[in-house]
C-alpha cells in the first residue's frame, strides 16, 4: 500500500511510504543506481527495497517529502486536524539508529496541520500544502517556513496565501517559484462523472507572494 513517494537528491535515494505486517506506517528506500540498472524484461520481478524503517508516528502515511536531510511525513484526516512529523536522517541519508524505540523510529519534530492535507513540498523559504476532499474545490496553501518557531501550526488560518483550484488535487512539487500539481480527477473512476473537470496532465503554476488578492501581504 503506497502512501507517498519522494526523492532525496542529496543521497540519490527514492523513498516510498508503505505499511508493515502490523498495518502501521513504514518507509522503504532504494538507491537511484539500483533503479537505473533495473531491467524488468530481464529480471521479471519487482525491484527490491534496500532499507526499511517502521515509524512510531503517524500510524498511517498520507503524504511525504524530503527537505534538507529530513523526511517530512504527514497524516490526512478528513475531519479532525492532521499531523506532520519530521525525521532527521544521518550522513548516509538513512534513519538514525539511536532515534529508535522498540524498533520504531522516533520523529525529531511534529506539528499540527489543516485536516485535509494531500501533499507537501518545500521551495526556498516557503512550505506548500495541497488540500482536497471529495468533489469540492482544492486549495493550495503557501506558508513562509516558520517550522523552527515554538507552537507553530500549519493551519488554514496561518497560510500566507491560499489559491483555489479544481477538485482532486493530490501531489505537488515546488521548485524555483513554480509549482507542479498532479490531479486525481483523470483516473477512470472520476472520468465517469461528466460534471467533473478532469485534469489529465501535470499543471505548472508560477506564484509570486506580492500582488495576489488573497495574500496576507
Amino acid at each position: 500500500m503506497l502512501g507517498g513517494i519522494t526523492y532525496d537528491e542529496d543521497h540519490k535515494r527514492l523513498w516510498v511510504a508503505t505499511i508493515n505486517q502490523e498495518q502501521r506506517a513504514q518507509v522503504q528506500s532504494v538507491p537511484l543506481k539500483e533503479i537505473e540498472k533495473y531491467n524488468f524484461k530481464k529480471q521479471k520481478k519487482p525491484i527490491k527495497f534496500e532499507h526499511g524503517t517502521n515509524l512510531s508516528a503517524p500510524l498511517r502515511t498520507s503524504y511525504m517529502t524530503y527537505h534538507k536531510n529530513k523526511l517530512y511525513i504527514g497524516y490526512f484526516d478528513k475531519v479532525q486536524g492532521g499531523q506532520l512529523f519530521a525525521y532527521k536522517l544521518n550522513k548516509k541519508g538513512l534513519f538514525k539508529k539511536d532515534k529508535m524505540q522498540d524498533g520504531l523510529a522516533l520523529p525529531s519534530e511534529n506539528w499540527s496541520t489543516y485536516s485535509q492535507i494531500q501533499g507537501i513540498s518545500f521551495d526556498k523559504n516557503d512550505i506548500l500544502l495541497s488540500t482536497s476532499y471529495g468533489d469540492l474545490n482544492s486549495q493550495l496553501l503557501i506558508f513562509k517556513n516558520k517550522l523552527n518557531k515554538p507552537n507553530y501550526n500549519l493551519d488554514l488560518s496561518e497560510a500566507d496565501k491560499t489559491i483555489i483550484l479544481p477538485p482532486y488535487m493530490e501531489q505537488i512539487i515546488g521548485k524555483d517559484g513554480e509549482i507542479y500539481m498532479l490531479f486525481e480527477s483523470a483516473t477512470a473512476l472520476y472520468r465517469q462523472n461528466p460534471n467533473l473537470l478532469h485534469m489529465d496532465r501535470v499543471i505548472k503554476l508560477k506564484v509570486k507572494f506580492k500582488g495576489l488578492e488573497n495574500s496576507k501581504e
